[in-house]
């Protein structure tokens, strides 16, 4: 005889006599399995289509989060939806019910990782789109943090502050008609090259080329609590950059060219823009034009940076030196604004700033207060020390034009720009 475990589950190694023993009181107590209606033994046939009819809902509840969530959380989804089926076939089953396990089971798992695998593919395809569209914008680390976030850029813009800044080389078309086809080719390519690389450097983003100018902003699609310091600096070491390149192409027989930049900040509306045919990726508002006013706005001062009062402010105590040089109304404005010269920064021929300026805020307390004579000496005082200072010689011009037809009763110191 064979000894036999009768608390052994295996019933291959069951007594016989147990498993009568266990079928008759099974038959006297009337315990039976019941199978549920979409299991093999209550639908021989139709049993795969009822299960997959019941499951339907649940796998499209799980593709709702592998769209939503992603792969991760699709997957994790899967995985506790097999778990929740187990338990819920296990605690039938005590109750004498039978559910079908294995295809159920099968379909979450399947369904998962083929989904899952989908949804790679899917981040991976949006993640190089993303790479090709915002490379052309931004540098390589805000891209990252694109592809890391995005969301960040929306379809039909959003309401943000930003730094705005146009650049402009002055005299643009007197040096497309001294140069041929090939030198100017040559020169605006290393010129864009060249400034867009700064841009860069200081996470700007690229909006436009608008001929040989350039549109940029900051503060977005990432955000950039020192947006202003930012374009300011910017701006500073494209001036640096363009007076190596002068030296450059000066032994090149190439003509001297200078850059002029308005710098604003404001809130714009700022993100993707147009149809199904074609996208911007820009900003757009009274900010924005007005920075590009601003740039023109460089011509009447004989100055290379002009800044708004709103971007000024945003550049007190970051170690900018800036001067103020207008009461300005631009051209489409009524409303005069302050408008200040972006400098340079401190720590770059102090000495001799500190004296300009002293004696630039005495000539401009002068010059609002219509004491031309004053404000003419002082202005005088200053371009001994510095010859070439636009504002002054400026300032100068009108103190001489306002002696002899003044300006009228009530007058605020603004000046009206009738150009662009």
């Amino acid at each position: 005889m064979t000894l036999v475990n009768f608390l052994d589950r295996d019933f291959k190694k069951m007594a016989g006599v147990n498993l009568h023993a266990q079928m008759f009181s099974a038959l006297s107590r009337r315990d039976f399995l019941r199978p549920l209606f979409l299991h093999p033994d209550a639908a021989p046939i139709a049993w795969p289509l009822l299960t997959g009819l019941v499951l339907l809902p649940f796998l499209l509840l799980v593709e709702s989060i592998f769209s939503r969530s992603g792969a991760v959380a699709g997957g994790l989804a899967s995985f506790f939806l097999s778990g929740l089926w187990c338990g819920a076939s296990l605690l039938l089953f005590r109750q004498g019910l039978l559910l079908p396990v294995g295809l159920p089971i099968l379909a979450f798992g399947s369904f998962g990782v083929g989904r899952g695998f989908h949804a790679y593919l899917e981040s991976r395809m949006r993640e190089r789109q993303v790479r090709s569209s915002f490379s052309r914008f931004v540098s390589g680390k805000m891209v990252e943090e694109i592809v890391r976030n995005p969301d960040a850029v929306k379809r039909g813009g959003e309401k943000k502050e930003i730094t705005v800044m146009f650049t402009d080389l002055a005299g643009f078309t007197t040096i497309s008609e001294m140069l041929t086809a090939e030198q100017l080719g040559e020169l605006m390519t290393e010129y864009l090259w060249e400034m867009t690389s700064t841009l860069f450097r200081f996470d700007g983003t690229l909006d436009k080329y608008i001929g040989d100018a350039v549109m940029s902003f900051w503060n977005y699609p990432t955000p950039q609590p020192n947006h202003a310091l930012l374009a300011a600096r910017c701006a500073i070491a494209m001036q640096k950059r363009l007076a190596e390149l002068r030296k450059i192409w000066a032994t090149k027989g190439l003509p001297e060219v200078s850059m002029r930049a308005g710098i604003n900040t404001a809130y714009c509306m700022v993100g993707l823009f147009g149809s199904m045919v074609q996208m911007n990726f820009t900003c757009l508002g009274d900010g924005v034009n007005l920075a590009s006013r601003m740039e023109g706005a460089n011509k009447a001062y004989h100055t290379s940076m002009m800044v708004s009062e709103a971007t000024n402010e945003r550049l007190a105590g970051t170690g900018i030196c800036t001067r103020f040089l207008d009461f300005l109304a631009v051209k489409g404005k009524i409303k005069p604004i302050k408008v200040f010269e972006l400098i340079g920064v401190k720590g770059e021929d102090d000495a001799l700033w500190d004296e300009v300026i002293l004696l630039y805020n005495r000539g401009m307390e002068c010059y609002l207060s219509r004491d031309w004579d004053r404000a003419e000496t002082a202005f005088q005082a200053i371009l001994e020390r510095l010859p070439n200072d636009g504002p002054s010689q400026t300032y100068i011009e009108r103190c001489a034009a306002f002696r002899t037809d003044p300006p009228p009763e009530g007058w605020d110191g603004s000046f009206i720009l009738m150009t662009k």
